[in-house]
């Protein structure tokens, strides 16, 4: 049975959702916009707060169910934020909004099922919707790389040598597997289907300069004779 003051926030999570839900569409006014992430990041903070308390009494349910909203909350922001960034002209920084908001709302699903009395699979389907309408396809990277040593993020303690397993909520917190040393990295290869969507090309070497593959500006004058593409992992000889 869910804690009777979390069952309390939850409701008040809703009425906040709802109230700013009006304003995540593209023709609303930034302003409102901006409005709207301060308030939801403002409630963030009290979200926080509950699930500590829910820690320190060792309410493990309660703090997986409030780590679930809480990736929710930060699906709604970076949603705002990316409507912001795109009318600021901010393109690979409304890019990085939207996949955060994705990468947030899988983590709810992980945290606990909670979200799916909160329409979170309908919201799934229109963050991708979003992606393909509002962006052109991208071109990620993927690096191959040799693990010599890592570490869980929850106990940490040397990754496979406990018994927390990557993916799974202990206590309001999602395990990770934190990588602290890499022996070698083998490659650099262009993949279609990413684990990370915020690895990508984000420009290309052309006669006139830097073609920016989000806007199709030129973002920077030629320099070099060399074919060349910008990855958010740096620069690529090709």
């Amino acid at each position: 049975m869910m804690n009777n003051e979390v069952s309390k926030f939850l409701e008040k999570l809703k009425e906040i959702i709802d109230r700013n839900r009006k304003f995540l569409y593209y023709t609303r006014g930034v302003k409102f916009q901006k409005d709207s992430a301060i308030e939801l990041e403002t409630f963030m903070k009290k979200l926080v707060k509950l699930k500590e308390k829910m820690i320190r009494i060792k309410d493990e349910e309660s703090a997986n169910i409030l780590l679930s909203l809480e990736n929710l909350l930060t699906t709604y922001i970076n949603e705002f934020k990316m409507l912001i960034f795109l009318k600021e002209n901010e393109m690979h920084k409304a890019w990085e909004s939207l996949i955060k908001a994705q990468n947030s709302l899988r983590n709810a699903f992980q945290a606990n099922d909670i979200v799916l009395n909160l329409n979170a699979k309908n919201y799934l389907q229109k963050l991708g919707v979003i992606e393909k309408l509002f962006f052109p396809p991208q071109t990620f990277v993927s690096i191959g790389a040799t693990v010599e040593n890592s570490k869980c993020s929850i106990c940490n303690e040397e990754y496979g040598k406990c018994n927390h397993v990557k993916g799974k909520p202990y206590m309001g917190k999602l395990c990770c597997r934190i990588i602290t040393k890499i022996k070698d990295t083998k490659e650099v290869s262009l993949v279609d289907s990413p684990g990370n969507k915020l690895c990508r090309v984000t420009s290309l070497l052309e006669k006139e300069g830097w073609r920016d593959l989000l806007t199709w500006r030129i973002a920077q004058k030629k320099t070099t004779s060399r074919k060349k593409i910008h990855t958010r992992q740096g620069m690529h000889t090709i």
